[in-house]
């Protein structure tokens, strides 16, 4: 039987394990938004390109830094990212993963509500400007959430849990 919190939150958290796909070029670290950068992210990490993985991640995330181990590689088509709340992000992970009728929205609710105060302490912690919540869709096929952060005006990706 499935840990559903477990399922859920492993899905809101899940960013190592990815294919990547493509982006466009942006110009200036200043000007990538947190969409950009979550494209930047599976695109190195499709491409198996380590330092750029490296400069996407944050310095705070437990993961940091990348090795070329952690990367799964593949061939991606489209990925398609925009930015969501928390619980539309779990959701829609829930839905993309035919649980609909077996997770009841009091366990949607409990989870977003643990989700919010874990960004929140996150945020608070690490002194981040601003963050962000990307539902990203890989080929129509794999769909994840991705967390990021605004730190020091940079776009960073990071998973949620306690930083280094």
């Amino acid at each position: 039987m499935i840990d559903r919190r477990k399922f859920i939150t492993s899905t809101m958290i899940a960013n190592t394990a990815a294919v990547a796909g493509c982006t466009q070029i942006i110009n200036s670290e200043s000007d990538r938004g947190p969409n950009d950068t979550v494209e930047q992210y599976y695109t190195a990490t499709s491409d198996e390109d380590i330092d750029r993985v490296n400069e996407l991640l944050h310095p705070d995330d437990p993961q940091y830094p990348a090795e070329e181990h952690d990367l799964v590689s593949g061939d991606v088509e489209e990925i398609e990212a925009e930015e969501t709340s928390i619980r539309e992000g779990i959701e829609r992970s829930v839905k993309h993963q035919g649980l609909s009728d077996e997770i009841t929205d009091e366990e949607i609710e409990e989870q977003v509500e643990n989700v919010e105060q874990e960004t929140e302490n996150l945020i608070n912690e690490i002194g981040a400007d601003d963050y962000s919540y990307i539902y990203v869709t890989i080929d129509d096929e794999r769909e994840v959430v991705e967390f990021v952060i605004q730190d020091d005006g940079k776009w960073l990706v990071h998973s949620l849990g306690s930083p280094r």
